[in-house]
């Protein structure tokens, strides 16, 4: 594999700092220097466009404004915030790493990228965002976005989601964030990657660094990143009961190592009822293909409660279901069985 350079990194740096003044993104709500929000929206932006986390962010600051609010509120009310943005090993992260500021660091951020990188959830390309964009540091980021930048200037062969390919990549980067105002770089960086150089049609006639793009040179930027083979979704179907009890129907607590740990659930059946259920949804998780069936059932018997956590609420509550941590399939559940007056 081929070491990655750019001839004049530095040429290249003072380009995408004075790009990103002009043409870059700069009214997000997180786009300020408190570590606090920076990290807050660096968290909910890895694996989730802007467009969706823009809501988010503004409830978890109207709800926790500080760093400090975050650490002492109750996990439910962390993860209710949370619901239906996935990924849910995020927020507990988040909830931990409060803590940890709190803590550990005296309720400010650290400000080195050995520090920030101790927190919980934050890796190297998000403690390199915190760090450039609040404290000056000369680290790169380097996501989805930027890798694809790079790998089309340079006509990088190497899937950028293997090991010698995020190596390679890293090591360009670390060269080229080098120099005054790193955070405005690596804004840049990323801007250009969301706004012009994206994953088709890219707008290569507005990219300030076409005129160094081997990929828009050869006429085949489309062909970058290379990536390594996508992994097959699995199928698996969920087999929920509906138990109802003196007008409130039962849930249970998803434990860790299976999907939604942490939100509250109908509760699964050990054996599915010789029957048709009376709802059937799908949906597409990351990595699977899901199919959830929910049977009305009175046998307790029949379900998996062991070592978890129940709850019995009140159905008049299950249509605001804003109130409550659930899953957005279990959302959708609730609602599909009130529409269809079966709950």
């Amino acid at each position: 594999m081929r070491e990655l350079q750019i001839a004049d990194p530095a040429g290249f740096h003072k380009t995408i700092v004075a790009w990103q003044k002009k043409e870059g993104r700069h009214h997000l709500p997180w786009m300020v220097h408190e570590a606090y929000l920076r990290w807050l929206s660096e968290i909910m932006l890895q694996q989730t466009q802007v467009s969706v986390v823009v809501d988010y962010f503004a409830r978890f600051t109207q709800s926790f404004p500080t760093v400090k609010d975050l650490a002492e509120a109750p996990e439910t009310e962390v993860m209710r915030l949370w619901a239906g943005l996935g990924y849910y090993s995020r927020a507990r992260n988040l909830h931990r790493a409060a803590k940890m500021v709190m803590t550990d660091f005296g309720g400010a951020f650290p400000e080195t990228l050995e520090g920030l990188m101790k927190l919980p959830g934050v890796g190297r390309s998000t403690a390199s965002a915190i760090g450039s964009f609040c404290f000056d540091l000369e680290e790169p980021v380097l996501d989805g976005n930027v890798k694809r930048v790079l790998s089309r200037v340079t006509a990088f062969d190497t899937a950028v989601d293997s090991t010698e390919g995020d190596k390679a990549l890293l090591a360009l980067a670390k060269a080229l964030v080098k120099g005054d105002e790193p955070g405005v770089f690596n804004q840049g960086m990323m801007d250009i990657g969301a706004l012009v150089c994206t994953r088709i049609r890219p707008k290569c006639d507005a990219c300030p660094a076409s005129d160094i793009c081997r990929a828009f040179l050869a006429a085949n930027p489309e062909d970058y990143p290379k990536k390594k083979p996508k992994l097959v979704r699995s199928d698996r179907t969920l087999k929920l009961a509906l138990v109802e009890k003196e007008g409130k129907c039962l849930l249970v607590q998803r434990t860790s190592g299976d999907i939604w740990p942490g939100l509250w659930c109908l509760p699964e059946l050990v054996d599915a009822p010789d029957r048709a259920p009376v709802l059937r949804i799908k949906r597409v998780l990351t990595h699977l293909n899901l199919t959830i069936e929910v049977y009305r059932t009175e046998n307790s018997e029949t379900l998996d409660l062991e070592s978890k956590e129940v709850f019995w609420v009140e159905k008049t509550q299950t249509s605001a279901t804003n109130d409550l941590p659930l899953p957005t399939p279990i959302r959708l559940i609730f609602e599909k069985l009130a529409e269809s007056r079966l709950l």
